[in-house]
């Protein structure tokens, strides 16, 4: 059987295929030194990731004279990964609304769901993990059970109204959307569940009550809870400066609806939907509706922007191939 990563050099080099008699070591140093005739552009939009990595490590080791690796090493993890997918029964499609009844954790479970997510269901209150539910089973399902229970599910919600109820409906909340003082809760990747307050919030990470958790090892992001008044409107402050004038740096004064004032420097401006919903003040947090007005004290300077200095961006790196190597 051909390799995808044989298929993808062949299909980018126009080599031929394996001849009659040739090695595997001959052929591919053959693909080898086509692929390493290709332009830097055509070798990044031409080449998976997979043959990338095959093409570098084959060019370290015939650069030092040693056997190329196999391209059954670089598609083992693929190929058990697509195995393990084939031998995997398809699931039920769950809905809300549908009777269930499933073993999980050696316990019976029946009821109702009222919630489907990618990693897990909730049934008559309780949150299941999709990975732990065994022998599932669905009670019959019709169209008009469904448009019922899809009218009393809007009734509810005319009713509620939007009071940040954490049973959202899935895909609604991003990681990308979370902020330092939020409650959340996490499903990752190996389905451990995190929650807590978000501390520290990074490009590629968070910190939640102390722990460190990677973004990328985020599943699902089940629910955010934010203080009401950063849900409210901005309220317009009353005398002093206009708070939209302010910029992290500035050195201000706040007055807050509780009697007392606030002098330091922000190290924060917090926008949102571009509403203006407070500001971080010598790192605390003062939301718009507890300021009853503002005053800017004194401007933080303004920086001019570096000259001559470009935007990094990272590219796959090539390795070179000693042409003498590839003589044959």
């Amino acid at each position: 059987m051909v390799s995808a990563i044989e298929q993808n050099l062949l299909k980018a080099t126009g080599e031929a295929k394996k001849r009659k008699g040739e090695s595997d070591q001959g052929f591919m140093l053959r693909l080898l030194s086509t692929s390493a005739d290709l332009s830097d552009d055509d070798w990044r939009k031409l080449l998976s990731a997979e043959s990338q990595q095959w093409f570098n490590d084959a060019a370290i080791a015939a650069n030092r004279s040693k056997d190329l690796p196999p391209f059954s090493k670089y598609e083992s993890k693929s190929s058990k990964r697509t195995k393990s997918m084939a031998r995997k029964p398809k699931e039920p499609e769950l809905q809300v609304g549908m009777e269930v009844t499933f073993v999980y954790e050696g316990d019976d479970v029946e009821g109702e769901v009222e919630k489907v997510t990618r990693t897990s269901i909730t049934v008559d209150g309780d949150r299941f993990k999709r990975s732990l539910i065994e022998e599932l089973e669905i009670e019959e399902y019709d169209e008009e059970d469904e448009e019922d229970t899809e009218e009393e599910g809007d009734e509810e919600d005319e009713e509620e109204g939007d009071e940040g109820d954490e049973e959202d409906e899935e895909g609604e909340y991003d990681v990308d959307q979370i902020e330092v003082g939020d409650e959340v809760e996490l499903v990752l990747k190996d389905d451990e569940e995190v929650s807590g307050t978000v501390e520290k919030v990074l490009k590629a990470s968070l910190t939640i009550d102390g722990e460190r958790v990677k973004k990328a090892d985020v599943e699902e992001v089940v629910s955010i809870s934010r203080d009401e008044e950063d849900e409210e409107d901005e309220e317009e402050t009353e005398g002093g400066d206009d708070p939209a004038d302010v910029a992290k740096g500035d050195s201000v004064t706040l007055d807050l609806t509780t009697g007392k004032s606030v002098t330091g420097t922000v190290t924060r401006v917090i926008m949102r939907d571009g509403d203006l919903k407070g500001f971080y003040i010598d790192g605390t947090r003062y939301g718009m509706p507890k300021i009853e007005s503002l005053s800017i004290a004194e401007k933080a300077p303004e920086k001019s922007a570096p000259k001559g200095r470009g935007r990094y961006q990272k590219e796959s790196r090539r390795l070179k191939v000693h042409r003498m190597i590839l003589v044959m």
